[in-house]
């Protein structure tokens, strides 16, 4: 039997072999592993590229194959198209052939002849240009639109569309024209007398008015008669919006050489009785009183002197002694 320290030793030894097989198995087994997925990674991505590569080329045949179609089916159409107007040109060419006999120059003058003087000869020549055109051979250029532009050349010659004029639609034409611009000359007309209308007032409102009032007037005029908050001073909008201060009416009578005297009374009394007021000038927002005793003098009264109250003027000329006998 071999001592301790021997099989001590040998003990260790079996052991840090054991280890050493140990770690070689799992650093072979890690670099396997290691190996597995790289080439799992790289098999995917080539079968993805591969993947894509087709769809791309697929898309491609597939975009090719349709712009193909619809270039088949546009020249299709459009050789169907050229032919069927050359089959209709062909056809009215027969029919023209047949139905006149006298020819292209002929049938020109018989449509001048109903037009009159109407058409001039700039208008004759490119007639006959057309006609021209229409005459030359159909070729191998010529699109489509350039052959139904010809056709209807050939139609309206022909006289299947009916754009010809006769001589009694010509004059009734020029008739309703005519009409139609006296009826605009009447219309300026009127307009113009209503803008001299509006300019005579302008003038008695600024001969009789201070050019603040003149300004806010024009301005409610300008906006369809109403008064606004623009248009009104603060003392209008704290009293109400159709209120307006007498020293108005004060200012027109010094104006005038008259100094008034206003009342304004709810009930009539034999002094209103007395008094006659005539309303014949009347404008929009204004009318007129006249005082029969005071030789025709008249007032512009504004527009919140209206029933049911009654406005009373007892007036007395400048340099006059007289008084009215009314409570005064």
């Amino acid at each position: 039997m071999p001592p301790k320290g021997i099989a001590k030793r040998r003990l260790s030894n079996e052991h840090q072999k054991r280890q050493e097989d140990i770690r070689n198995e799992s650093s072979e087994d890690r670099q396997s592993v290691y190996i597995t997925e790289t080439t799992t990674t790289t098999a995917e991505e080539s079968m993805a590229k591969q993947q894509s590569s087709l769809e791309s080329n697929r898309f491609s045949n597939l975009q090719t194959k349709q712009s193909q179609i619809s270039e088949q089916m546009e020249t299709a159409m459009h050789d169907n198209k050229r032919q069927r107007m050359c089959e209709l040109y062909q056809r009215d060419k027969a029919t023209e052939a047949q139905d006149q006999p006298e020819g292209r120059l002929e049938q020109t003058l018989g449509r001048m002849s109903r037009l009159g003087t109407v058409e001039t000869g700039e208008q004759h020549e490119r007639i006959l240009e057309q006609q021209r055109a229409c005459d030359r051979p159909i070729t191998a250029s010529e699109t489509p639109e350039q052959l139904e532009r010809r056709l209807k050349c050939q139609r309206i010659r022909l006289g299947q569309i009916g754009t010809t004029e006769t001589r009694e639609q010509h004059e009734k034409t020029l008739e309703q024209t005519r009409a139609r611009m006296l009826r605009h000359r009447v219309v300026e007309e009127e307009h113009k007398r209503t803008l001299e209308c509006h300019r005579i007032r302008y003038r008695r409102m600024k001969e009789i008015e201070m050019p603040e009032e003149l300004e806010r007037r024009l301005k409610r005029m300008h906006l369809g008669g109403k008064p606004t908050r623009a248009a009104e001073t603060p003392e209008e909008r704290g009293r109400g919006r159709n209120h307006q201060p007498l020293q108005k009416l004060s200012y027109r009578m010094s104006r005038m050489s008259v100094q008034p005297e206003v009342f304004i009374k709810q009930e009539p009394n034999e002094y209103d009785q007395q008094r006659s007021v005539s309303a014949d000038m009347v404008f929009k927002d204004e009318f007129v009183v006249s005082d029969e005793d005071y030789s025709g003098s008249s007032v512009l009264v504004p527009p919140s002197f209206e029933p049911p109250f009654h406005v009373i003027f007892s007036m007395v000329c400048i340099g006059s002694s007289q008084k009215l006998d009314n409570g005064q």
